[in-house]
């Protein structure tokens, strides 16, 4: 969570993210300050004519931020651990709460994980495959990449994951 905060901050991402409170913090409970806020999702909280754009786009920022700059994946991004935070200037923006289930991820996994992502938006199936070997995918012996069986994978593997990105 100290990571994630400082990342953002040094990245210049306005996107909330509260910090431990180490003393109440142990091996298996992490204890963070509270935000004020509620699940971004609830929508009819704001008050009207607030630009939600304004508030989701740095969160997608911040996403992309702390996984490929930082090496930082949130586990449990659920409405319930994404609130729209109140500041003191009565505005809002988005907030990431609960850094209890964290994916670090090695600068080899980065750089596989955005040619993934690359894969995906260009539908290029031979990246694809690359990639996720890369990230450590082991396919059978007989997975040949002219068969039909493979081809239907890639396509449909690659089709699940394209919506993310859209």
């Amino acid at each position: 969570a100290l990571d994630a905060a400082e990342g953002l901050k040094r990245l210049g991402i306005d996107v909330g993210c509260p910090i431990p409170i180490q003393q109440c913090c142990a091996r298996r409970v992490l204890t963070m300050a509270f935000i004020e806020g509620f699940k971004i999702t609830d929508v009819d909280r704001l008050p009207p004519g607030t630009d939600r754009e304004a508030i989701c786009l740095p969160l997608v920022d911040a996403f992309a931020a702390l996984a490929f700059e930082v090496g930082l994946i949130h586990g449990d991004p659920h409405p319930g651990n994404v609130f729209a935070e109140r500041l003191e200037t009565r505005r809002y923006r988005a907030a990431l709460l609960d850094w209890g289930i964290v994916q670090r991820m090695s600068d080899s996994e980065r750089v596989g994980a955005a040619r993934w992502v690359v894969a995906v938006l260009a539908q290029d199936r031979v990246l694809y495959v690359r990639a996720l070997q890369e990230l450590g995918f082991v396919f059978e012996q007989n997975a040949h990449p002219d068969s039909q069986a493979f081809q239907s994978f890639v396509e449909l593997s690659m089709g699940s994951c394209g919506w993310m990105f859209r």
